[in-house]
């Protein structure tokens, strides 16, 4: 007994500095992003603006393929199997730097057969793509997490963060061309991969040992399917709106939409980082006590919503004169969208959380459904608003279909009813804190 109460202490005080890094890496990336990104919306105006986040997001809905589903099953598998890193990674690197590849080739292809004769638009699509390629160093990012030890990514990749966001002002301050701020994003990719190279080796870590073996492949493979399925549906669930509104509306709208995303997408951050850290401790609570690991999940889940719901009545109070103050009266169109997106931290937040907790029960499957049902009704739900209300009716899109996607495949998955009942619990959370303090024997 008393060597479990070790083990749960160090691994708190693991998950706490773990966490400490990676919210440093969030706000790092928030202040700065929010505050140049600020500054680029203004300096392109509503519709470049518009343009450039039409490219990030035509790229988005392909990108899920480039990482295969394999962040977390990697985690996973050199946590149980720690004597064959060097086989793991060398096998989810090939995999998906060939899936990297893969994907800037579709992307290509895509935009060229919606858009052939607008050319400037496939040059920023392409040049945006190539970040994949590159992407495929982030395994080495697996090995890191798997040791609930993040700071050595956050380095290199707030290196390349805030490296690439001196070169936008410099452009901005220069009057550059906007396919320029295309170049600053491959680019990132590319330092971010060059940083944790380093680092790796630094740690003691070799590249060349790392070999292919194809039944690990082919195991990573199987075993990243569902996630596979579930990253690209989320990416064209969240993306897919944007892209829609450039082609069944107009760049101005994508320009208003985009700076009220931008502006809630800050607290997207938030659930990711926590729930990373939260993970690798989660899963040895489950082999540890059945009690503390659903304690554990319920108290994610009790942290997330409160997270959500706080932040979404600041931004719905705040959202008129936030837009007006930080893009200026160009983008005044965005305060209604923003208000109506600031709630969908809540539905975000719920689906970070509900992600992990299916992760952990090994029912990947009911995730892809939800994500698979959220995409479809998105699609529909945005051909038949977007005409109608613009930016405003993909806002109500997104909300409508990630409420409708969750009770629809509850009536028949019951990990996900579970997932609901939990997230239902949240509102009793301030009770049971209180329950639990009041009666704390003194």
């Amino acid at each position: 007994m008393y060597s479990i109460r070790l083990n749960i202490r160090e691994s708190y005080r693991q998950v706490i500095a773990n966490s400490g890094w990676l919210v440093f890496d969030r706000a790092i990336r928030m202040t700065g992003g929010l505050l140049v990104g600020v500054w680029l919306a203004r300096y392109l105006g509503p519709e470049q603006y518009g343009t450039l986040s039409y490219a990030l997001s035509f790229v988005a809905l392909f990108s899920g393929f480039a990482s295969l589903g394999l962040e977390g099953i990697v985690i996973r598998e050199i946590l149980a199997k720690p004597d064959a890193r060097d086989r793991i990674l060398g096998s989810a690197f090939v995999l998906r730097l060939v899936a990297g590849l893969t994907c800037v080739l579709l992307t290509i292809a895509a935009v060229y057969s919606v858009r052939a004769q607008d050319t400037a638009t496939i040059w920023l699509v392409g040049i945006i793509a190539i970040g994949s390629i590159f992407q495929a160093f982030d395994v080495i990012d697996s090995t890191f997490q798997a040791e609930i030890n993040a700071r050595y990514s956050v380095v290199a990749r707030n290196i390349a963060f805030l490296g690439a966001s001196i070169a936008k002002i410099i452009f901005i301050l220069s009057g550059a061309q906007l396919i320029a701020f295309a170049v600053i994003g491959a680019v990132e990719s590319l330092i971010a991969a060059v940083g944790l190279v380093v680092i790796y080796k630094y740690r003691g870590g070799f590249i060349k040992r790392w070999w292919v073996c194809l039944a690990t492949m082919k195991s990573l493979l199987r075993q990243g399917a569902p996630v596979l399925v579930s990253s690209a549906v989320i990416m064209v669930y969240m993306r897919v709106d944007q892209v829609m509104l450039g082609e069944l509306a107009n760049f101005k709208e994508v320009g208003d939409y985009s700076v009220a995303v931008r502006i809630t997408e800050v607290w997207y951050v938030i659930p990711t980082a926590l729930t990373a850290s939260l993970l690798p401790a989660i899963l040895k609570s489950k082999e540890l006590s059945p009690d503390i690991y659903l304690r554990r999940i319920q108290s994610m889940y009790d942290l997330l919503f409160w997270l959500a719901v706080c932040g979404a009545t600041i931004l719905t109070v705040a959202s008129r004169p936030l837009i007006l103050t930080l893009f200026g009266a160009e983008y005044e169109g965005a305060a209604d969208v923003l208000m109506l997106q600031a709630w969908m931290a809540v539905l975000v937040f719920f689906g970070v959380a509900r992600q992990k907790w299916l992760f952990a029960e090994n029912a990947l499957k009911a995730a892809m459904y939800v994500d698979l049902t959220a995409a479809a009704l998105n699609v529909v739900a945005n051909y038949f608003l977007i005409p109608l209300f613009g930016a405003i009716g993909a806002a109500s899109a997104s909300l409508i279909t990630a409420v409708g996607a969750n009770l629809l495949v509850a009536t028949y998955s019951r990990p996900v009813r579970d997932s609901i009942k939990m997230y239902a619990r949240c509102l009793m959370a301030p009770i049971r804190l209180y329950t639990n303090w009041k009666y704390q024997p003194s």
